[in-house]
């Protein structure tokens, strides 16, 4: 006997292979008094390996934009787009704790920091304020 209703499962296609990039830009606001520097990046992963190495070159990178602009740089942009299962690694690793002398680490107890996460599925993705002016909001999603 066969049933002429066969069940078929839709099954979510995984998504295309990301396409590797990496980018910055130091955006310039206020006059020539009130000078505030934002650095913008975005940059993609395909796994959570690649993921921090990038990381590690954001948080390399942010000490000597601080170096360079000093109490004018005062916040940081991120948008991040990767795969769905790493969102929350990636989201843990920008809440962990760093040590002294860590780019990322050192810029988050002074300046403002809004994450971007996206992925292939959730093309709109989430925002996360993770510091106000180097403090943590009581609400870090946005």
């Amino acid at each position: 006997m066969t049933d002429s209703h066969s069940s078929t499962s839709v099954l979510t296609p995984l998504p295309e292979a990301i396409a590797s990039y990496y980018e910055t830009e130091d955006v310039v606001t206020g006059n020539w008094w009130n000078r505030s520097i934002t650095r913008q990046i975005r940059f993609s992963s395909e796994d959570y390996e690649e993921f921090s190495k990038k990381f590690q070159r954001m948080a390399d990178e942010l000490v000597l934009w601080q170096n360079q602009y000093k109490r004018k740089a005062k916040v940081l942009e991120l948008s991040i787009f990767v795969h769905p299962w790493i969102l929350k690694r990636i989201l843990q690793q920008f809440n962990a704790q760093f040590t002294v002398g860590h780019g990322y680490g050192d810029f988050s107890q002074k300046g403002t920091i809004r994450l971007h996460l996206h992925d292939a599925f959730d093309s709109v993705g989430t925002h996360y304020l993770l510091y106000q002016n180097g403090k943590k909001p009581q609400n870090d999603k946005k």
